[in-house]
């Protein structure tokens, strides 16, 4: 009998008002064939993409708990919007966890497949908030068999991420990089990853508290977006830095376009230099953090943009040969240039939980959080709108 799997289903159903509701389900993996295998998942990191398919269209703020202790169930409401289109629960079910690590459990017929078997591996396929969970051979990332679990979950998608954002600046000809949101995770991989390439980065974040800290530990251009010389303080970060090329995880909001302005004026202040004026202002939004609307303002000089840049799509024009070796880079640097650090590990029950939910999605910086399938906690105790 193969083994009894929880995959966190999410789904949407009208219960009264429209709501998505958070689940915990039992179910069977089939058996792996040809070029699968089964991971059994030990950690899974809790990505900002990770909540907003957990809770689709829905207010994190409406999360209740209205199951049972044995069944917990996490119900959260959509709010009325024109045009909104609720996701079927086929959109959701067993495919939440973009990335994590674990053990190969069981493997296919197929060499590459028999091959894995035993073997720790990183995974960036989905459906990793699971006990197990079924993927390709070629998904998978062999790690060093003394890879602890925190240090393997998240060594996928954000180390790519920097490392990626390197290789767009470097092929469009620009010399240095600048990153919104970097007090997460990924800010800090990118900056650890920009000094030892010996390149300039220039880190925008959106607390005194960051950028303190930020410097402390050797940073050399902060900049604190709300604070009231931040463009002042940004343009003059841009001079010293040179050709900057900018990557907005915020997406909403009038950031992007207040990069752009800086990066106008920055190279308008040293126009004589032809070596600094002579690529257009640009700048990426790779993230969504904000859901509102990117509000650009008209005024800009000649030649900006301002374009999406994700990830899987980087990858592909990259190459398979160069993705292969950076792979091979994040495995020798996994606890050092590409380390994570995570406030908190959590049970599957633990993690549809409304007060798992609510520390999430506050996106406090070096609050992240871990999911750890194998942790059996006792039930919690919860009130629910039931009163169960």
């Amino acid at each position: 009998m193969n083994p009894i799997t929880h995959n966190l289903e999410v789904w949407s159903r009208t219960a009264g008002t429209e709501c998505v509701e958070l689940t915990l389900e039992d179910s069977f993996i089939p058996k792996p064939i040809d070029d699968e295998v089964v991971i059994e998942v030990h950690a899974a990191p809790i990505n900002p993409f990770d909540l907003r398919m957990m809770i689709g269209p829905a207010d994190s703020a409406t999360a209740v708990a209205v199951g049972t202790r044995e069944r917990l169930v996490t119900r959260l409401r959509i709010p009325d919007a024109p045009g909104q289109t609720v996701r079927s629960s086929s959109q959701f079910a067993n495919r939440l966890g973009a990335e994590g690590c674990g053990r190969v459990v069981d493997a296919g017929g197929a060499p590459a497949a028999r091959a894995l078997l035993g073997q720790s591996v990183a995974v960036w396929a989905g459906g990793m908030y699971s006990r197990y969970c079924k993927v390709r051979a070629s998904d998978c990332l062999p790690l060093p068999a003394s890879t602890q679990a925190a240090e393997g979950a998240g060594a996928l998608i954000n180390p790519l991420t920097a490392l990626a954002m390197v290789e767009t600046m470097r092929a469009e000809g620009y010399t240095a990089l600048l990153n919104s949101a970097a007090g997460s995770n990924l800010g800090r991989i990118l900056r650890r990853l920009c000094s030892a390439e010996g390149i300039e980065l220039i880190n925008v974040v959106r607390s005194e508290v960051q950028a303190q800290a930020m410097r402390s530990e050797g940073a050399r251009h902060v900049c604190v977006s709300t604070a009231a010389e931040f463009v002042e303080e940004l343009t003059a970060c841009l001079r010293a830095a040179g050709p900057t090329l900018g990557f907005d995880a915020i997406g909403g909001g009038s950031l992007a376009g207040t990069l752009i302005a800086a990066m106008d004026a920055a190279k308008a202040h040293d126009a004589l230099d032809a070596g600094k004026s002579e690529r257009p202002s640009k700048v990426y939004i790779y993230g969504n953090l904000d859901s509102s609307p990117s509000m650009i303002t008209r005024g800009y000089a000649p030649g900006w943009s301002i374009g999406g840049w994700v990830l899987p799509g980087v990858l592909k024009r990259i190459g398979a040969e160069r993705v292969a070796q950076l792979k091979r880079r994040i495995v020798a640097d996994l606890t050092t240039t590409f380390a994570a650090q995570y406030a908190r590990t959590v049970s599957l029950k633990e993690l549809i939980a409304p007060q798992t939910l609510a520390a999430c999605w506050h996106r406090s910086s070096g609050a992240k959080y871990l999911v750890d399938p194998r942790l059996e906690r006792k039930p919690l105790l919860i009130e629910t709108e039931t009163g169960s």
